[in-house]
């Protein structure tokens, strides 16, 4: 491979971005995932410093963006997520490559960075009821966050379709579809 490569999960709140990344991270062990940063509370079995570093102060991201911290961050649902610089350019200095998750708006402000290294892969919900029920059954968020959510959906499935490289979809209770379809797109990339 002559240029690292990073591979960018994105999609609406519920899609299984995470569950996805997981399986891939395990399927390729040599893979770096960057640690983002965040100023929501962990979920049930998400340890802080290894899914994100959680809790960091709200007021903080605008400084650690200043300071060159973060490549990107955004707020969504009322919370706050970034991107370390450091991490990225890390691993592409060791010729390593990323898989991670964000947020579209992130996703996109990482591929116009980095434009050349980075493959944008959005995941869609086979519905919107689906992710209705995925993010009520978290029991992680209340009823306004969840709606928050849900009201960016069609937002981020346009970028989705519009502005990723690929779209793969995750039916319901099937991650492994989606994830043998990232598999393809990531044998591609690496072997072009």
């Amino acid at each position: 491979m002559d240029k690292p490569n990073i591979f960018i999960l994105a999609g609406p709140s519920g899609v299984g971005k995470n569950t996805i990344l997981k399986t891939i991270l395990k399927n390729h062990p040599d893979f770096q995932r960057p640690i983002n940063y965040t100023t929501r509370s962990p979920r049930d079995g998400e340890i802080d410093g290894v899914d994100y570093f959680f809790n960091t102060p709200k007021d903080d991201f605008p400084k650690l963006l200043e300071e060159g911290e973060l490549i990107e961050y955004v707020e969504f649902a009322g919370e706050f997520y970034g991107t370390s610089k450091k991490q990225l350019e890390e691993a592409i200095s060791s010729d390593k490559s990323i898989c991670t998750v964000m947020e579209v708006d992130g996703a996109l402000q990482v591929k116009q960075a980095f434009s050349e290294r980075v493959v944008l892969i959005f995941i869609m919900p086979p519905n919107v009821e689906a992710l209705k029920s995925r993010l009520n059954s978290r029991h992680s968020e209340t009823k306004q966050q969840i709606a928050k959510r849900l009201g960016r959906v069609d937002y981020e499935v346009d970028i989705g379709k519009n502005q990723f490289d690929y779209q793969v979809i995750n039916p319901d209770n099937h991650p492994e579809k989606a994830v043998s379809d990232i598999e393809a797109i990531i044998a591609k990339t690496i072997n072009q």
